[in-house]
């Protein structure tokens, strides 16, 4: 629902629904890198869901796809200090 124009300057995110239930239930699930208690993550956790739900990508958009999550949590950092 947001206008083009507004999309157009945030960054894209190459991931597909199924991934992002993947980064989700990783969110809460993963043994290594989910959620701290009080809900909140760090980025390093965030870019290792992100990458390991790029792991389901087909091999044309493996690449692509691991630099979009590099591209997402520097965006993401940048804009939380």
């Amino acid at each position: 629902h947001m206008p083009n124009d507004e999309r157009k300057q945030l960054p894209e995110m190459a991931f597909t629904d199924h991934q992002i239930n993947l980064l989700v239930e990783g969110y809460y699930n993963d043994p290594h890198f989910k959620r701290d208690a009080d809900g909140s993550i760090d980025m390093w956790r965030f870019y290792n869901l992100l990458t390991s739900a790029n792991k389901q990508s087909y091999i044309d958009k493996f690449l692509e796809r691991g630099l979009n999550a590099a591209t997402v949590v520097n965006n993401i950092s940048s804009y939380i200090g």
